[in-house]
């Protein structure tokens, strides 16, 4: 392994990823989902003429040789022209690297398989093909070829130089694009620590030979999820029977919002093992001593100065000075006793649920619902 890999770097392949969420406009989005269908069906097409010049002549077919008839079909078919040109041959090398998983003895791929059209929706590229801008601290925009410039969450920085690029889709609706990243090669020194086992199960997530207890992962979806789940599959398959009877089969409109439903309860329970699967190999970041999380550098400078700031209460009028005097700090001049107004204190109404910050800085407080401080 580590000398494939090594022959990777060499070959100037990506050796590392980074995933971002993809914020594409819903005209972007109807035609990112035709070139996924595309992307498919040209994976689907060279699969079967292999298959077929296979049995015919004992023959294996290449990328090289298959991109001639696709460009034939580009000018045949107005649908697999409207692809960029690079992502159908992105498709047939990702289908020769399938056949080479499949011939190597010691990679456990198995022969390739046609892809139905409910699998996930992937876009293939190179890198050169693409072009990352910075907008600012948390956003960044890709220029796609045919497409524009798509805008993406800057979760977190490249690091590197872009070698190849996907933009997939998941059961929800969700957009991703992946990068994949040619980094410096950066080796760890030995921290002089013995050497830890892991066990990798069905019942227990990981078990570590240091450790007396296993690490489980939490439940993926909570018991309102779970109960929402099965109704909503047990919906599912009562409108299905209905369409057969009534409809023919086509799916109503009700049907395709109950599949929605269900698949962003299923994309929702895979982001979460994904979640923890990340943070099981991830060292746990402890938080810096001395500061909470949540708070600023400023709130600590006030706090360390004695000059903490009050917190602010809808239903106390604001004091302001008077002119040409200015409020003094804690140990400072008092308020005038004019000025000072009793405080309030907001006491929720007996069975009825708080209500936040915003709600009661719009709605009056009631007096009721006021007591004064003595």
């Amino acid at each position: 392994m580590p000398e494939r890999r090594e022959q990777r770097r060499r070959k100037g392949f990506a050796d590392s990823g980074r995933t971002y969420r993809l914020h594409p406009s819903p005209e972007q989005a109807e035609r990112l989902q035709e070139w996924g269908h595309t992307c498919r069906a040209v994976w689907n097409m060279a699969l079967e003429q292999r298959i077929y010049v296979h049995r015919q002549r004992g023959k294996t077919l290449r990328s090289g040789e298959q991109c001639r008839f696709l460009t034939q079909a580009r000018r045949d078919f107005e649908w697999v022209a409207d692809l960029p040109s690079q992502a159908p041959q992105q498709v047939l090398r990702h289908l020769d690297r399938a056949y080479d998983n499949y011939w190597n003895p010691d990679h456990p791929a198995e022969f390739p398989r046609f892809k139905k059209r409910t699998s996930r929706v992937a876009i293939p590229l190179p890198g050169q093909a693409v072009r990352v801008t910075k907008l600012n601290r948390h956003w960044a925009s890709v220029r796609v070829p045919k497409l524009g410039e798509v805008r993406f969450r800057l979760s977190r920085s490249l690091g590197g130089e872009i070698r190849n690029v996907s933009i997939r889709a998941d059961a929800a609706g969700r957009w991703s694009i992946a990068f994949g990243v040619r980094v410096p090669a950066r080796w760890a020194p030995p921290n002089g620590k013995p050497p830890v086992g892991v066990d990798f199960g069905v019942k227990h997530s990981a078990y570590l030979s240091d450790e007396e207890a296993p690490r489980l992962m939490d439940r993926t979806l909570t018991d309102g999820e779970k109960r929402r789940l099965v109704g909503l599959e047990r919906r599912r398959e009562r409108q299905i029977k209905q369409a057969k009877q009534r409809n023919g089969g086509k799916y109503s409109n009700r049907l395709k919002k109950t599949l929605r439903a269900i698949a962003e309860l299923r994309a929702r329970q895979a982001r979460r093992r994904l979640d923890f699967t990340h943070k099981l190999h991830r060292p746990r970041q402890e938080p810096r001593p001395g500061r909470h999380r949540g708070s600023s550098r400023a709130a600590d400078d006030q706090k360390r100065q004695g000059h903490e700031r009050p917190a602010w209460n809808p239903c106390r009028p604001e004091v302001r000075s008077e002119p040409g005097r200015s409020r003094q700090h804690a140990g400072g001049t008092p308020t005038p006793a004019r000025l000072q107004v009793p405080r309030l204190r907001i006491r929720p109404r007996p069975g009825a649920a708080r209500r936040n910050l915003a709600d009661v800085r719009r709605l009056p407080c009631p007096r009721r619902c006021i007591t004064r401080q003595p």
